[in-house]
């Protein structure tokens, strides 16, 4: 189970072992940030789409949780005449509690929000007073609120009771007093109230935490949780169990909905492998275990959920974004992405029984497992390149626009050589000059060939740039072609070429992208005596203060950024550790605390380097009553992994999975201050989690060891067969074989770098 969040299915419960210290939002603030998660970027990018190409003046939106988002989001933009609320309203099963729930916290959310902004749309409000006279209707019930019921949630939400908000409150607390009259067993303190936290969360942690020792939870809530974009992998696993354990509920409130199950699925997936691929195996064997018996359990099978289509386009999303997802890789994520479309190959099969395997592949899916193994063997991949042209024939044949930017996609993935990539980009771009997708997978290819120099980078974001009316920019584009820029003046002229756009928001759309960069090459150039002063004045808060120096121009420039992120607080702990590294521990506690985040490896880093630093009497620096290098050594064990995926404790998989760059840091700092005992224990550690160290930093340990220690390692290594190698003896059977894998330098060599380290 879960360090954090245990769910029992009978009855329904949520219970917290371990609870954050968190922010205290207003419910304004909260329900703003909600308007950022991918998931709502995607439905609101949808209607805005549909809206255009219909030309039609406004995008219908229905009493659900994903359109909640969409008349917020509206509203904040002064361009709420672009939705409009559907006006009939029917419950086609009133058997069906979600159907009537999710309705009703729709209403009330939604009424909070403009009682909360003081904001008073009639022609919304109108229509919510039909919806909720047709729910009472519908339901056969009657009621009103009782005074008392007002006097908790306006404490709760804080508001007072005006002339001007009486309309907006007497829709909220209608319907509360529906879900109360409807569904006696619910009560508005240990129920309704709770649920509209959660929704009116601002991350996953703290919706969980809203609903501590729930006995009620509806479908349309664990939903919400589970389509919310994680900050990390604890959040992740939370999603992660939601949909695992209420697969039953969330299946029977969703069944005539399988658009809303497949982006649940597909939600998982994506952040799967950007928080922990060792998790999407389990994933889709529960998912299919659990509907592939749903007709015994229900009497009814999934089938507009589980199609062929949509197992093709996972197993190609599987792919897409493995590839796109450029960090956090771990040595396991490969083979992951190879059992994931394993067990969806396999479901094929159940569905469509006696066809061969690759008969039930579509464009798609074969595009999707081409990219799986032509890193493993381009030959295997071309092989299957072949055969899926000659079945599809994607030139000549009148494919889907979708299905054939999977396969340009995948032709540019797989080019050779410069000439190749310009072919396929420019034989791509013939038909689709406007997808992002091709963009990017163009961009992957140059950076991956080692082409994509700060002045290319440049160049594409201006020919981008001139395009926009056709073409998205992503935020997975904006981040690969901020990868090359090393220099301010180089950000400076992205910003100048965003800036020169007729979009007048495409600058602020990319302020989470640019304002990271642009903070650590401030820190690198820390020394320069003025603060520069081209980043526009939109991309910073309205707080911003005049200064005076670069330090404090860094500072204000992070506390500019509204919504923290780990990889954010390791840039600022990076820049910082050089600056006030007597003081560092203390930063690190408070903005990983006051944020909810867990840190990354940079914070790590950060640490370890801020702990060498010594006082003006050249001895170590203290954090709190502790020696710097005991605290950051203490804080190294206690966040990175000590078992491998398969092997550890889900709190363990929560951790740090440590590149190189990592441990030599942490050997660097054992080293210096002499601690032997930890020193030994790292290949133990190595071999415990599966870790194959670079030759460098093998050669780094066995250098920071006592000499014998060192000199004994390699003895054994070149005295035993690979039949039987151990480390120290110790090592399980199933080790071996890694061990054998590492790098090992000759006695010679380490002799050697010994003589070079005391000259």
């Amino acid at each position: 189970m879960l360090s954090q969040l245990q769910i029992r299915q009978h009855p329904y419960r949520i219970r917290m072992i371990r609870l954050y210290t968190s922010n205290s939002h207003s419910f304004q603030a909260s329900i703003t940030r909600r308007t950022l998660d991918k998931h709502h970027q995607s439905v609101y990018h949808l209607l805005n789409k549909q809206r255009t190409k219909y030309n039609s003046k406004k995008s219908t939106v229905y009493p659900t949780l994903d359109h909640l988002l969409i008349c917020i989001k509206k509203l904040q933009e002064g361009r709420l005449d672009h939705v409009q609320l559907v006006k009939k309203f029917h419950i086609h099963d009133k058997k069906r509690l979600n159907n009537f729930i999710e309705p009703l916290i729709f209403h009330s959310i939604l009424s909070l929000y403009f009682i909360s902004t003081s904001t008073f749309p009639n022609s919304i409000i109108d229509i919510q007073d039909g919806h909720l006279s047709s729910i009472m209707e519908q339901a056969g019930v009657q009621g009103s609120p009782s005074s008392e019921s007002l006097s908790e949630v306006a404490s709760h939400f804080d508001f007072e009771v005006l002339p001007h908000n009486e309309r907006a409150i007497a829709n909220l607390m209608a319907s509360v007093n529906l879900i109360e009259t409807i569904f006696p067993n619910y009560t508005l303190s240990k129920d309704i109230i709770p649920w509209m936290k959660t929704i009116a969360s601002p991350n996953v942690t703290e919706s969980c935490n809203s609903l501590t020792s729930l006995l009620h939870i509806p479908p349309c809530v664990l939903t919400d949780i589970v389509l919310r974009t994680p900050m990390n992998k604890e959040e992740y696993y939370l999603q992660l169990q939601i949909w695992i354990d209420f697969q039953a509920q969330i299946a029977i409130a969703y069944h005539n909905h399988s658009k809303h199950l497949k982006s649940g699925l597909t939600s998982l997936i994506y952040y799967g492998i950007e928080h922990d691929s060792n998790k999407l195996p389990e994933l889709l064997a529960s998912t299919f275990q659990y509907y592939n018996g749903s007709d015994r359990q229900f009497g009814y099978k999934h089938t507009n959920f589980l199609t062929k289509s949509f197992l093709n386009k996972l197993i190609w999303d599987i792919s897409y974004n493995n590839l796109r997802n450029s960090h956090n890789k771990v040595p396991s994520t490969e083979a992951n992405i190879t059992k994931s479309q394993e067990h969806i190959l396999k479901q094929l099969s159940l569905m469509f029984p006696g066809e061969k395997p690759l008969a039930n592949l579509e464009l798609k899916g074969y595009m999707g497992i081409i990219l799986a193994i032509h890193k493993l063997s381009s030959e295997k991949a071309q092989k299957l390149m072949e055969l899926a042209e000659q079945k599809f024939d994607p030139i000549s044949s009148n494919l889907s626009s979708s299905d054939s930017i999977a396969y340009h996609f995948t032709k540019i993935s797989l080019s050779k050589s410069p000439d190749r990539l310009l072919y396929h980009f420019n034989t791509a771009a013939d038909s689709f000059s406007h997808s992002s997708l091709v963009w990017l997978s163009f961009i992957i290819k140059l950076e991956e060939s080692g082409l994509l120099n700060e002045s290319r980078s440049l160049k594409v974001i201006k020919q981008l740039v001139s395009k926009q009316e056709k073409i998205l920019i992503t935020k997975d584009i904006m981040l690969r072609l901020l990868k090359p820029l090393n220099t301010l003046a180089a950000i400076e002229q992205l910003i100048q070429a965003l800036e020169a756009s007729e979009i007048e928001t495409l600058t602020i759309a990319h302020k989470s992208s640019i304002l990271p960069k642009y903070l650590r090459l401030l820190y690198r150039s820390i020394s320069d005596e003025s603060p520069p002063e081209f980043i526009p004045r939109k991309l910073l808060l309205s707080t911003f203060r005049t200064i005076y120096s670069r330090v404090e121009y860094c500072r204000q420039v992070y506390e500019s950024v509204e919504y923290k992120t780990s990889s954010l607080v390791g840039i600022f702990l990076s820049g910082e550790c050089n600056i006030q590294p007597e003081n560092l521990y203390e930063v690190y506690e408070k903005e990983l605390g006051q944020n909810n985040l867990l840190p990354n490896e940079e914070c790590l880093v950060a640490l370890l380097n801020a702990s060498c630093t010594t006082n003006s009497e050249g001895e170590c620096i203290m954090w709190g009553q502790m020696y710097a290098p005991q605290l950051a050594v203490h804080e190294f064990r206690k966040q990175v992994m000590s078992k491998s995926f398969q092997d550890g404790e889900l709190n363990d998989s929560t951790k740090i999975y440590p590149t190189d760059h990592l441990w030599l840091r942490y050997i660097y700092v054992l080293s210096k201050y002499g601690y032997v005992a930890e020193l030994s224990a790292i290949m133990e550690w190595w071999v415990s989690i599966e870790f194959i160290p670079r030759s460098g930093t093998l050669l780094e340990l066995l250098l920071a060891l006592p000499p014998e220690f060192g000199e004994r390692h390699i003895r054994h290594m070149e005295s035993v067969s690979s039949s039987n190698a151990r480390l120290l003896g110790e090592a399980g059977e199933s080790h071996r074989t890694s061990i054998n894998e590492w790098p090992w330098p000759s006695r010679d060599k380490l002799a050697e770098a010994r003589r070079d380290k005391v000259t």
